[in-house]
C-alpha cells in the first residue's frame, strides 16, 4: 500500500492542475484520519481573543525592533502565552539595527517661518532610510521654500522656486519623489492619504544611500502643510530631527506544549509567528495584519490545551521580521546551525542547548486572504525548487484536510485549506502569493529543516507597510474563516502519522544552505601597511540589495560592526541554492548628526579589487571577507534613464580628473537588478564615493556599451572637464541638462577641430544643430521657470547627444585608426627608403638610418595629421605603437627561437633532410634584389614612384567613404485605426515605468497619450490566473489590463463599453481605485447593472469600485498599430508555439528586417479587468506600450520621424491610411570612385611598362638566378616583391603629401575649398588596397614572363616512364663525383631509416641495406640501397621493393644515379601515382646533398665505410 499511495503522488505531480482542481478531486483518494472533529475544532475558535489581541498590538504606535512598543508587546505576548497555557517561556535575546528617533513622541518637526518658531512646529514622521542613510536633519534643520507639487508631474513645478526648495507632494504619487530630487529640492515631505497601499509606500525609499531626507505627514500636519501652501505660496520652513540606524537588542520569545505520543516525543514541531511590525514611516507602525497571525497562533495554542497534539510543540514568536527576518535567522543560527554535526561552528561559546526539532510550521495570515495554503518556500531566499517533492506529502495532507474543511464549512475549496507544494505545471506556487511574502519557515528549510508555512492566499496584503494598516481596515470575518481553517487542521497535522507516505509528513530533509558571512571593517591608515589595519567603529555591514523590500520585509541583511570592527551576517544562501551567482557585502560609516555617509567601500585597485568583496560566491557554510573602506564624500546622481530605450543606466565608470584613469579610491552604488523572477524596475538613480578634494568624471552607461551621459563640467577652454568637485556637489540636480551641455561641449570642441581639417559628418552635424536648438530653448524655459518643458528639451537634447557622442567618438577613433595604419606601412617603407638611398654598409648604419627616416616622416605626420590633435594625449599613440611592434617583435623572436630549438633537435636525432626555407629570409632576399635593381635604374624609379604618389593623392583626394542615417520604413498590411505612434518592447517584453513620464512630459500636453500596462501571474509560461472577489464569489481573471484616462482618445474603447452608466475613468484621486468588468467576469461575480458604481471587486487584497461593464468581444476586435490586441499575450500559448515551433517571427531589434507578429496568442477581452494604469502598477503591473495620437497625417509623420531619429526603439506609425514599422538604419557607401578610374588605369600601364622593360633587361640576369639553382617561381617573385616596394613608397609618399597640402589648405588658405581628405582608416585601407592592388596586378604579367625564361628548378616536374609490368625503372636526373658517393648513399640511408617502424609522413620503411658491389671489369666500386616501403595514403595498400644504384657514367670520375621500383601490393595506378610523390621526396633528398658542406659530406663519408665494411665482414662470415 505505501508503494501504491507513493507512486499515486508522484503521478499526480506530474498531472495538469485542471485534473488536479481542488474542487474536483475523488474523495476516495483521501489519506489522512482527522484525529480529532475538523468542526469541532473549527468552532473551538473564539475570534474575541483574537481581535483582542490584534487590537492592543496594533493600538501601540509601532512595534519596530527596540521601539518603546516593542518592548510593551514583548510584555503582553510573554503574559498571554502563559494565559493559554503556554509553559516553560523564555526569551532569546539578539542585536537588530532599527531606523530610531531622538524623540519617540515627536520624530521631527517642520517649521514655518524659517525655523524662529513664529510659524509653530508640526509632526513630520521620517521615512525609511536609503539603506543607511537615514531621513534626518542635520543639527542647524533643513531650512528652503515649500513648494506644493501635487502627484509630482513635472508641470506641477513649473513658475516656483525648486532649487534647493522643500517638495510637498501627495503620498500617491509613485516615485515622483525622484523627480523633486532630480530638479533641486533638499527634503521631501509627503502627505496623508487613505488610500494608501503597499505598492506606493514601497517606492518612498531606495536601496541606495541617497542624500535626500524624506518625511510624511499626517492627520493635522498635512492639512496644514497644504493650506500653507495653497494657491501657488511657497512659505519658508525647517525641518529638525529625524531617525538614524541605531542599535537595537530584539527578541524572540518561546514556550513548549508538550505531546500526548511518547513514540513521537523526538518529533519537536515549531509553530512560530512574528510579533513586530513594520511601516514606511517606522514611528507610525500600526502592523495590524501581521498581528493577525500572532492572535491566530495564540488562539491556537489555546485549543491545543484542549485538543493536546501528539508530538511535542515549541511556540515561537520572533521579533525583527521586518529587519530582514532578523528573529528567525538568529533563531535558526542559535539552535540549528551552530550545533551542525560535521559543520561549521561560530568561535562564540554557546550557552544553549541545541533544539532537534523534525519540523517547522509559520502561520502567516492576511485578513483579506481568499484561503489558506500550505508552502515549502517564499519570496525572501525563493530557493531552486529541487526540495519541493522533499514536501509533497504534507502538500497532500494539507489539500485532503482542505477537502475535508471545505465540506465541514460549507465553503469552496478555493476558500479553504490549499496544496501549494504539488501544484501543476500551467500554474506555480507564486501564484498564490501576489503579495510577495517573506516566509520564516524559509530560513529553516534553508538551514536543512522541514519548514512549512500556511499563509493566505490570493492577497497582496496592500495595507501592509503603511501606517494604515490597522484594524479598523482588517477583514475581520475573512481572518476568522482563516483562523477556523488553521485551528481545525494544524491540531489533527501534529497529530498525524500516514504510513504509506511516499516521503514522509514530517520527514522533509533539504539541503543545507545557510551561510555566515563574517570578517571585519577596516581602512588603511596613516602609516605605510601595506594592509588596511585601522578599524573603523560604528560601521555597518551590509548584504543584499537583490530587492530592497518585499511585503514588508527589508531584504538587506545588516550588522553594525564591534569594538573589534568586527561583523557577523547570518542566514545568505548559498550559492547553490540561490539565482545569483555572485554577490557582495558593503560596509558604510554615517556621521550621527547629518545623516551622510563618511566612509564607503573603497573599489579601488588596493580595495576590492584586492580583496575580492564585491564579486564573490557564497560557495561554503562559513565565510570570512573583510570590507576595505576610505573617508568618502557622496554624490548622489538621480534620473539616471537612458535616452535611447528608457531604462535605467546601471553601469557606471569613474575617472581622475588629473589622471584621466582609476582614481586610487573610489566606490559606487548603482541601480542593482532585481531577481528576475520578481518584476520590478530598478531605480533610476546612483551613488558616487569619492577622497576628499577629488574631481572625478563620471560616465553613466548600459553594461558594456558607450556611455550615455557624461558628467565631466566640461567648458569651453576644457571640453574633457573640470571634473564634478565631490566636495561641493552631494547631489547632481538636473541631471539631463548636464549631462547634455557635457556631451555637447565636448562633440563641439571634436567638430570643430575635425572642421580645421575638412573633417565632417552630415548626420553628426544635423543632429547636433538640433541638441544645439534644444539645449538654448531647454535654457530659455529654465530662466523662465518653466520646469517641465526645461527638462523635457534637456531630456531631448541629450537623447540628440547621444546619437552624436557615438559618431565623433568613432570619427576621432577613425582617424587615430587610420594613422596607426600607416605607421605600420612606416616600417617596411623606412627600411626600403634607406635601402635606396643611404644603403648602409653595416647592420648598425642600416638600423640608425631606418630609424631616422621613420622619426622624420613620423615627426612630419605628427604635424599635419588631425590625429595628433583630437587625442588627449598624443604621444600615446606613438607610445601605443612602439609596444604594438616591440610585443611582436618579440613574439616573432620567441617563435623563431623555439622553431631554431626544434631544427637542432630533429638535426641531432635525424640529421638534415629538409630544406626549411625562411620565407622571411626569402622575402627579404627578393626585397634586397628589387631595391638593388632599383637603386641602378634611378630615373625609372622615380617616375615609378611619382605615379604612384599621385596615383595615392589622387585616391584620397576625390574618394570618401561615407555613413548615411535612414528611416527605414517598412509598410504593414493594415489600415491604421489611429494617425499616430505606437511603442512597444520587441516580444512584448516590459517597459521601465519611465518611459511614460519622460514622453509624457515632452509630448503629453500636445498630443493624447496612452500607456497600457499587465498584471499577469507570477512566473513566465504559467497560467495567468489573478483572482477576484465580490463577497462570497471568487472568480480567476486572466489578467489585468492598465489603461489611461486619455485611452477614449486614441482608441474607440467607449464603444466596448455595455450596460446603462458605464463610464470611464478620469486621472482624478476618486477614480484611482475603480475598475471595469468584461460581462463575463460581471457574470461569474454575481454583478449586475443596477449595481454599476456601487459594486466593488477585490483584487489582490485592494478594492475597487464597478464603474462600468465592457463587452469582451468588442475589446477582441480593436486593433492597435501593430495590428494586434490591445490585451496581454497569452504567455502559455505563446510559449507553447515556440515549442512546436509555430510562432511567428517578432522584431528582435531596431536594426531586424521588421517582421512583426500577426496573431500572437492574447487573453480574451472575456477574462479582463480594466483599471486605471497607475493602479495596475502598484497591484504590481509593469507597463507595456504607449500610444500616441498625433491627430493629422502630418503631425503622426513628424512625430514618427522625431522619435526614430533619437530613440534605440522601433515605432509602429499609422498616417495616410496606411502603417509602418519605422526605425534608423545606417548604411556605409564610398563614393568618388568613378572620377579615379582614369589615373588608376593610367598608373597601371605605366607600372606594367615599367616591369616589362625591366624583365627584357634583365634577361641575362634571370639566367644567372637560373643557374644558381632559382625555381622559375621564385624569379617571378623577385618581380612582385621589386613591385611591392614600389607601393609601400607610393603610398606613404602620397599620403603624407596629401596630408601636408590639406594643412596648407586648412592652415594658410592654399588650395581653398578645393581640397579635402579622408582620413577614416576605411580611407586608408581602401587607398593602399588599390595602389597595391593595381602594382600587384600591373606585375603579375610581366612576372609571369620571367618565370617563362628562367630553366627548371627544385619542384619542376619530370615524365615518369611507363612500368614494364611490375617494375619501374627510372635514370635520376642526377650526377656525381666518385669521391662523394658513398657519403650520399649513407646519407639517404640515414633519412630512409628515420621512416622505419612508423606510419605517418609520406612513406615508411623496414630499414635500409646499403651494399657495396665491384666489377672487376670496371676501377670504380659501386653501391646498391635497398629498402621495402610503404607509400602514403596508406588505405590505398601500395608497397615496394625499391633499390636506388649509383653507378659509373661515361664521363671518368662522374657516377650516375638509377631507381628500380619493384611493386609488391596496391592497384597499379596508385602505385605509379603514389611513386611520383615518392621520388619527389627523393629529388629533394639529391638537391639537399648539394648544399652540405665539404666537412658534411666527410662525415657522412666515414659513416659509410663504417656501415658497408659491417656488410663485407657479414658476407665474408
Amino acid at each position: 500500500m505505501r508503494a501504491v499511495v507513493g507512486w499515486a503522488v508522484t503521478i499526480m505531480l506530474l498531472l495538469p492542475c485542471s485534473v488536479l482542481a481542488q474542487d474536483e478531486l475523488d474523495e476516495s483518494l483521501i489519506n489522512v484520519a482527522p484525529t480529532y472533529d475538523l468542526g469541532e475544532l473549527a468552532r473551538a475558535v473564539n475570534y474575541s481573543n483574537i481581535q483582542k489581541d490584534i487590537d492592543y498590538l496594533s493600538a501601540l504606535p509601532t512595534r519596530l525592533t527596540g521601539t518603546r512598543g516593542n518592548l510593551q508587546a514583548r510584555r503582553y505576548l510573554k503574559r498571554r502565552l502563559r494565559e493559554v497555557g503556554v509553559t516553560g517561556i523564555g526569551s532569546e535575546e539578539f542585536d537588530a539595527l532599527s531606523p530610531m528617533s531622538r524623540d519617540e513622541d515627536l520624530p521631527a518637526t517642520i517649521e514655518l517661518g524659517g525655523g524662529d518658531g513664529s510659524g509653530g512646529a508640526l509632526r513630520l514622521e521620517p521615512l525609511w532610510p536609503n539603506l543607511v542613510r537615514p531621513s534626518l536633519a542635520p543639527p542647524e534643520g533643513l531650512t528652503g521654500p515649500l513648494v506644493y507639487v501635487g502627484r509630482g508631474d513635472l508641470t506641477a513645478f513649473d513658475a516656483k522656486p525648486v532649487e534647493g526648495c522643500i517638495a510637498v507632494m501627495e503620498f500617491n504619487s509613485a516615485r515622483a519623489w525622484y523627480t523633486a530630487a532630480m530638479v533641486g529640492a533638499k527634503a521631501i515631505v509627503f502627505l496623508d492619504s487613505d488610500q494608501t497601499i503597499r505598492g506606493e509606500a514601497e517606492q518612498k525609499f531606495s536601496e541606495q544611500p541617497l542624500s535626500t531626507p524624506r518625511f510624511l505627514a499626517l492627520g493635522d500636519s498635512a492639512e496644514s502643510l497644504r493650506e500653507a501652501t495653497a494657491d501657488g505660496a511657497t512659505p519658508e520652513a525647517t525641518i529638525r530631527g529625524g531617525s538614524k540606524l541605531t542599535a537595537v537588542v530584539g527578541e524572540n520569545i518561546y514556550g513548549f506544549i508538550p505531546g500526548t505520543d511518547p513514540n513521537l516525543a523526538n518529533e519537536v514541531v515549531v509553530l512560530s509567528a512574528w510579533y513586530d511590525s513594520m511601516s514606511v514611516a517606522p514611528t507610525v507602525a500600526p502592523g495590524a495584519e501581521g498581528a493577525g497571525s500572532v492572535g491566530v497562533l495564540l488562539e491556537l495554542c489555546r485549543i491545543l490545551r484542549d485538543y493536546p497534539p501528539a508530538r511535542p510543540v515549541m511556540v515561537l514568536l520572533t521579533d525583527a521580521h521586518g529587519l530582514a527576518m532578523g528573529g528567525i535567522r538568529d533563531f535558526v543560527h542559535r539552535r540549528v546551525t551552530v550545533w551542525r554535526t560535521e559543520k561549521v561552528k561560530p568561535a562564540a561559546e554557546q550557552d544553549l542547548e541545541p533544539l532537534h526539532f523534525r519540523a517547522f510550521i509559520g502561520i502567516d495570515l492576511s485578513s483579506r486572504g481568499t484561503g489558506v495554503g500550505a508552502f515549502y518556500k517564499g519570496f525572501f531566499y525563493n530557493y531552486y525548487d529541487a526540495a519541493r517533492f522533499k514536501f509533497s506529502d504534507f502538500g497532500t495532507a494539507c489539500r485532503d484536510y482542505g477537502w475535508l474543511l471545505a465540506r465541514e464549512m460549507g465553503l469552496d475549496n478555493e476558500w479553504s485549506l490549499l496544496d501549494c507544494i504539488n501544484t501543476g505545471v500551467d500554474r506555480s506556487w507564486a501564484t498564490y502569493l501576489p503579495g510577495r511574502p517573506c516566509l520564516e519557515a524559509e530560513a529553516a528549510t534553508l538551514a536543512g529543516y522541514a519548514g512549512t508555512t500556511l499563509a493566505s492566499t490570493g492577497d497582496i496584503r496592500a495595507r501592509v507597510d503603511t501606517h494604515l494598516d490597522t484594524s479598523d481596515a482588517m477583514d475581520h470575518a475573512g481572518l476568522e474563516r482563516q483562523a477556523r481553517i488553521v485551528a481545525a487542521s494544524v491540531p489533527n497535522l501534529l497529530c498525524e502519522v500516514i504510513e504509506d507516505a511516499a516521503v514522509g509528513l514530517f520527514s522533509a530533509d533539504p539541503d543545507d544552505g545557510y551561510v555566515r558571512l563574517h570578517g571585519g571593517v577596516f581602512e588603511f591608515g596613516k602609516s605605510l601597511s601595506f594592509h588596511p589595519e585601522d578599524p573603523v567603529p560604528g560601521a555597518i555591514a551590509c548584504w543584499g540589495r537583490v530587492t530592497k523590500t518585499l511585503c514588508g520585509v527589508r531584504h538587506i541583511i545588516m550588522d553594525q560592526v564591534d569594538d573589534k570592527s568586527h561583523y557577523e551576517l547570518i542566514g545568505m544562501p548559498m550559492q547553490t541554492h540561490n539565482w545569483a551567482a555572485l554577490t557582495e557585502v558593503s560596509a558604510f560609516l554615517v556621521d550621527e548628526d547629518t545623516g551622510d555617509v563618511i566612509y564607503a567601500p573603497d573599489r579601488g585597485p588596493q580595495g576590492a579589487r584586492q580583496y575580492r568583496f564585491t564579486s564573490f560566491a557564497l560557495d561554503a557554510l562559513e565565510l570570512g571577507k573583510d570590507v576595505v573602506v576610505f573617508e568618502a564624500r557622496q554624490v548622489s546622481i538621480i534620473d539616471t534613464i537612458d535616452p535611447g530605450h528608457f531604462g535605467i543606466l546601471s553601469g557606471l565608470q569613474v575617472l581622475d580628473y588629473a589622471t584621466k584613469a582609476e582614481p586610487f579610491r573610489w566606490g559606487m552604488i548603482t541601480p542593482s537588478w532585481t531577481d528576475p523572477r520578481i518584476p520590478g524596475d530598478p531605480e533610476p538613480a546612483g551613488v558616487i564615493y569619492g577622497e576628499p578634494g577629488a574631481r572625478l568624471l563620471i560616465l553613466l552607461r548600459p553594461t558594456f556599451q558607450t556611455p550615455r551621459i557624461l558628467l565631466l563640467n566640461a567648458t569651453k577652454e576644457m571640453p574633457l572637464g573640470e571634473g564634478i568637485p565631490v566636495d561641493e556637489t552631494p547631489v547632481i540636480s538636473n541631471l539631463a541638462y548636464r549631462g547634455a551641455m557635457d556631451m555637447w561641449i565636448l562633440d563641439e570642441s571634436r567638430m570643430e577641430e575635425f572642421g580645421r581639417f575638412g573633417i565632417s559628418d552630415i548626420e553628426a552635424s544635423r543632429l547636433h544643430s538640433l541638441a544645439t536648438g534644444a539645449l538654448a530653448e531647454a535654457t530659455e524655459a529654465a530662466e523662465a521657470g518653466h520646469v517641465s518643458k526645461y527638462v523635457a528639451l534637456a531630456r531631448r537634447a541629450l537623447a540628440l547627444e547621444n546619437r552624436v557622442y557615438p559618431k565623433v567618438r568613432g570619427t576621432a577613433n577613425d582617424v587615430v585608426h587610420g594613422v596607426i595604419f600607416y605607421l605600420i606601412l612606416l616600417l617596411p617603407f623606412s627600411y626600403l627608403v634607406e635601402r635606396l638611398i643611404f644603403a648602409g654598409r653595416t647592420i648598425m648604419m642600416e638600423i640608425l638610418g631606418s630609424l631616422g627616416i621613420f622619426a622624420v616622416v613620423f615627426t612630419l605626420l605628427a604635424l599635419v595629421h588631425p590625429a595628433f590633435r583630437i587625442t588627449a594625449t598624443p604621444l600615446i599613440v606613438l607610445l601605443a605603437f612602439i609596444l604594438m611592434v616591440l610585443g611582436t617583435a618579440v613574439a616573432v623572436l620567441l617563435f623563431r627561437h623555439f622553431d631554431q630549438q626544434m631544427a637542432e633537435l630533429r638535426h641531432e636525432s635525424m640529421g638534415t633532410h629538409s630544406a626549411d626555407v625562411a620565407r622571411l629570409s626569402s622575402a627579404s632576399a627578393a626585397f634586397s634584389l628589387g631595391v638593388g635593381n632599383m637603386r641602378r635604374r634611378k630615373t625609372r624609379t622615380g617616375l615609378t614612384c611619382a605615379t604612384l604618389v599621385l596615383l595615392t593623392f589622387t585616391v584620397m583626394s576625390f574618394t570618401s567613404v561615407e555613413s548615411h542615417p535612414k528611416i527605414r520604413k517598412l509598410q504593414r498590411e493594415i489600415a491604421p485605426s489611429y494617425n499616430g505612434i505606437l511603442i512597444r518592447q520587441p516580444n512584448y517584453g516590459p517597459f521601465s515605468e519611465y518611459t511614460y513620464s519622460v514622453l509624457e512630459a515632452e509630448a503629453g500636453g500636445v498630443y493624447p497619450m496612452a500607456a497600457r500596462s499587465w498584471t499577469l501571474s507570477e512566473g513566465a509560461a504559467l497560467r495567468s490566473a489573478v483572482p477576484l472577489r465580490h463577497g462570497s464569489e471568487v472568480y480567476e481573471a486572466g489578467a489585468l489590463l492598465g489603461m489611461g484616462p486619455d485611452e477614449p482618445r486614441v482608441l474607440p474603447v467607449l464603444d466596448t463599453l455595455v450596460g446603462q452608466g458605464s463610464r470611464w475613468f478620469d486621472d482624478t484621486e476618486e477614480d484611482a481605485n475603480t475598475c471595469l468588468l468584461s460581462t463575463h467576469l460581471a457574470k461569474e461575480l454575481g454583478i449586475s447593472e443596477a449595481e454599476i458604481g456601487q459594486a466593488s471587486v477585490e483584487v489582490r487584497g485592494v478594492s475597487l469600485t464597478v464603474i462600468g461593464f465592457f463587452e469582451g468581444g468588442r475589446l477582441d476586435a480593436l486593433r492597435d498599430l501593430d495590428g494586434e490586441m490591445v490585451t496581454p499575450i497569452d504567455e502559455v500559448e505563446q510559449a507553447n508555439l515556440r515549442r512546436r515551433g509555430e510562432a511567428q517571427p517578432e522584431i528582435q531589434s531596431a536594426q531586424n528586417t521588421g517582421t512583426t507578429t500577426e496573431d500572437t496568442p492574447h487573453i480574451l477581452g472575456a477574462q479582463i479587468m480594466i483599471l486605471p494604469h497607475r493602479t495596475n502598477l502598484r497591484l504590481g503591473g509593469s507597463l507595456r506600450s504607449i500610444a500616441a495620437n498625433a491627430g493629422s497625417d502630418e503631425a503622426a509623420e513628424t512625430l514618427q520621424d522625431d522619435l526614430v531619429q533619437r530613440l534605440d526603439l522601433g515605432v509602429f506609425a499609422g498616417y495616410g491610411g496606411r502603417t509602418f514599422y519605422c526605425n534608423a538604419v545606417t548604411s556605409a557607401t564610398a563614393s568618388g570612385i568613378e572620377g579615379s578610374l582614369v589615373p588608376i588605369l593610367i598608373a597601371a600601364l605605366i607600372v606594367l611598362n615599367t616591369m616589362l622593360g625591366s624583365v627584357y633587361e634583365r634577361v641575362r640576369e634571370i639566367g644567372i638566378f637560373s643557374s644558381v639553382g632559382l625555381a622559375p617561381a621564385h624569379v617571378g617573385a623577385l618581380f612582385l616583391a621589386e613591385a611591392s616596394v614600389y607601393a609601400v613608397m607610393g603610398a606613404i609618399i602620397g599620403y603624407l603629401i596629401g596630408q601636408a597640402l590639406a594643412w596648407a589648405s586648412v592652415n594658410l588658405g592654399w588650395f581653398e575649398g578645393l581640397l579635402s581628405l579622408n582620413y577614416s582608416s576605411m580611407a586608408a585601407v581602401g587607398v593602399t588596397i588599390i595602389v597595391m592592388g593595381v602594382v600587384f596586378l600591373s606585375t603579375l604579367y610581366p612576372a609571369k614572363m620571367a618565370a617563362k625564361l628562367a630553366v627548371a628548378g627544385v619542384e619542376r616536374r619530370w615524365r615518369l616512364p611507363d612500368p614494364d609490368g611490375d617494375v619501374l625503372t627510372i635514370e635520376l636526373p642526377f650526377a656525381m663525383h666518385r669521391e662523394e658517393t658513398l657519403g650520399l648513399m649513407a646519407y639517404l640511408s640515414e633519412w630512409i631509416d628515420a621512416h622505419a617502424d612508423y606510419s605517418i609522413g609520406e612513406f615508411s620503411s623496414d630499414g635500409a641495406h646499403l651494399e657495396r658491389v665491384s666489377d672487376r671489369s670496371e676501377a670504380d666500386p659501386y653501391y646498391i640501397l635497398r629498402f621495402m616501403a610503404w607509400l602514403a595514403p596508406y588505405d590505398l595498400g601500395v608497397s615496394e621493393e625499391f633499390e636506388v644504384r649509383v653507378m659509373p657514367t661515361d664521363e671518368p670520375g662522374i657516377l650516375g644515379a638509377e631507381a628500380k621500383i619493384y611493386r609488391v601490393t596496391g592497384e597499379p595506378g596508385a602505385w605509379v601515382r603514389s611513386t611520383r610523390a615518392f621520388l619527389y621526396q627523393l629529388r629533394r633528398q639529391f638537391l639537399l646533398w648539394r648544399s652540405f658542406s665539404p666537412s658534411e659530406k666527410a662525415r657522412y663519408h666515414q659513416a659509410g665505410q663504417e656501415v658497408t665494411a659491417v656488410g663485407e665482414a657479414h658476407h665474408a662470415g
